[in-house]
């Protein structure tokens, strides 16, 4: 059917989603999109937002139907197609990116065969034309080295490195929609805005208009042309983007805003304070998949010679690009990846070491909240019995005494008795985040590894389970080494921060000379990169970066940008240089830095200057 100019593409008229009780989902919604648009919807979990997006689909869940309404795409409307037709739309005119890229991809195909069938499907093209297509997406989209990633499994990869695969699959047909869902949550600032760009490319390029569900208020409002907000399934406001969420009309929108995590007015300070935790000179490496029995053993150093403290009581945050090794670092202090070099010293005895098996004993003392919660939660337990577990492999042997003290946890972290017998998909993504947090901390950890505990969750349910982490941070005494690439929330939790890129340590110092002072180029770009909304007056908001001022190296060296994939046998001759106070930065010297302070050639010794 031809469209006249200036007519939606896809017209959403008067949606009704309903339960099969009656209850409605989605009450008569509306809205349009223009080829070439980029239309968000946000609000807070629960408000209705990926419902549409999968109605639009015609792929709700069991117990869901469109019970009103009608969606038209290119003026046919879909509610009518017959399934045989819908296949043909689904992938080809409409297509889609979910937050979990994990459930897209399988897990027993290569990237490289799942990308070509997708292709092969919808377009009439051979095996060879496929792979250059597919091959040259992937370097569209920023991946380094597309044909290794493209003979590599998924789970290889990083979170953030499998949605890029997502959304690299998704553009070859180039639809006509784009139904984007959180597709940029698992991402750090820099491949976020290189997606998004990528994405305002395509829809200049193509005409694809793009649905995009995020709860990134910030992002939607320098990146969308109109916005829908939603509440309990109806429409609060709608309009041109920066308009709604700048200058808000309706409370139910400032609300929103004002759950944005802010830069608390103390802490940051460059206190010193005594160590927990050692990390010294710790590499940690990966066998690559080998293309034959005979070929010889490759490895991939996912992080290298990394070495810093985590003091008592402190919040350490570690940021940095998808890939940098973040989580790598995180699971090898729990003893999920042993370190194939350097060592891991737990007050001051060494618990886990290059190649070496310590560790087990002193498991209780580091528990670990994931960034899935739901992923990490056994599904054949209720949360009552999730929470006791790590007491029964702590030794607590009365059952009974395990439930008591589970369930004190579970109202410590405000989940009551009530929904103590539920069992984890009976809960929304935030109260599966507060039982990972009170599974970890239950058994009496002294440091918690928190990965990405925030960054599926919407702002309204990130302020809470924020507010949670640090009221048991001040009740416990807790140490916390907290993952992230959400800057908003590390400038309001943390104490120190340091920046991690392609598996090195690259700056690390107090979080206020980290924001405010950030020398090390990537750092730098990694702030410039962060859309964030700040109130500047009452109901005026404004959009702004954090600083990107120029910051010259220290004298006598340059800053070093770590390889993406150094020589196997290379000499680093990178150090980390004092620029202030506790604050240093990665740099390379203009003579050999042995004997310098701060120098790798002291790397070995007992208290680094900067850790």
């Amino acid at each position: 059917m031809s469209m006249a100019p200036g007519s939606p593409i896809l017209r959403v008229d008067r949606l009704q989603v309903s339960t099969l009780a009656g209850r409605r989902i989605v009450d008569n919604v509306s809205f349009g999109m223009l080829p070439g648009e980029i239309v968000a919807l946000v609000g807070e979990s629960g408000s209705g937002k990926t419902t549409i997006g999968r109605a639009i689909l015609r792929l709700l869940p069991d117990g869901l139907a469109c019970t009103g309404g009608d969606i038209a795409l290119r003026g046919d409307s879909l509610t009518a197609t017959p399934p045989r037709e819908l296949r043909k739309i689904r992938g080809g005119s409409i297509a889609a990116v979910f937050q979990d890229p994990m459930a897209s991809l399988n897990p027993s195909l290569k990237v490289g065969r799942q990308m070509m069938e997708a292709l092969r499907l919808h377009e009439d093209v051979d095996a060879h034309e496929a792979r250059l297509r597919c091959l040259a997406m992937l370097e569209r989209v920023r991946i380094e080295n597309p044909q290794r990633c493209f003979d590599e499994y998924p789970g290889k990869f990083s979170g953030g490195m499998r949605q890029r695969f997502m959304l690299a699959s998704v553009l070859l047909t180039h639809p006509a929609v784009l139904i984007a869902d959180e597709p940029t949550t698992a991402l750090d600032a820099i491949v976020r805005r290189e997606i998004m760009e990528q994405a305002v490319e395509l829809t200049r390029e193509v005409g694809t208009a793009i649905l995009l569900v995020s709860h990134d208020l910030g992002m939607v409002a320098q990146y969308a042309e109109r916005s829908v907000v939603l509440k309990g399934g109806r429409v609060m406001d709608q309009g041109d983007a920066r308009q709604v969420l700048l200058q808000p009309r309706v409370d139910y929108t400032r609300t929103l805003l004002d759950a944005f995590p802010e830069r608390a007015l103390a802490g940051g300070g460059s206190t010193r304070r005594s160590p927990l935790v050692r990390v010294r000179n710790v590499d940690v490496a990966f066998r690559k998949s080998r293309k034959s029995i005979l070929s010889r053993k490759e490895y991939v150093r996912a992080v290298r010679d990394v070495s810093f403290d985590i003091r008592s009581g402190e919040v350490l945050a570690v940021v940095g690009e998808s890939g940098s090794g973040k989580s790598t670092v995180g699971k090898a202090l729990v003893d999920l990846y042993k370190p194939s070099r350097g060592e891991i010293l737990f007050a001051n005895c060494i618990e886990r070491s290059g190649g070496g098996k310590g560790g087990a004993r002193t498991r209780p003392q580091v528990q670990m909240i994931f960034q899935d919660a739901g992923g990490s939660l056994d599904p054949r337990m209720t949360i009552k019995q999730a929470v006791a577990e790590p007491l029964r492999a702590g030794g607590i042997a009365a059952a009974a005494e395990r439930l008591r003290r589970a369930k004190d946890m579970l109202a410590e972290v405000g989940l009551g008795d009530d929904m103590h017998d539920c069992y984890p998909h009976q809960l929304s993504g935030g109260q599966r985040q507060r039982v990972g947090i009170a599974r970890a901390i239950v058994g009496g950890g002294d440091l918690i590894v928190a990965d990405e505990p925030v960054s599926a969750l919407d702002v309204s349910i990130q302020r809470q389970i924020l507010d949670l982490l640090k009221q048991l941070h001040s009740a416990y005494g807790l140490t916390y080494l907290f993952i992230s690439h959400d800057l908003d929330v590390v400038e309001e939790l943390a104490d120190r921060v340091m920046v991690m890129q392609r598996g090195c340590l690259v700056e690390i110092g107090s979080r206020d000379a980290v924001f405010d002072d950030p020398r090390h180029p990537y750092t730098r770009a990694l702030l410039e990169a962060t859309p964030r909304i700040r109130r500047v007056a009452p109901s005026r908001y404004a959009l702004a970066s954090l600083t990107n001022r120029h910051a010259d190296p220290p004298s006598g060296h340059r800053f070093d940008v770590p390889a993406a994939e150094p020589p196997e046998h290379a000499v680093e001759r990178a150090c980390m240089v004092e620029v202030a106070d506790d604050h240093f930065v990665r740099c390379i010297p203009s003579v050999e830095c042995g004997g310098t302070a701060g120098s790798r050639g002291e790397a070995d010794s007992e208290d680094l200057p900067w850790a």
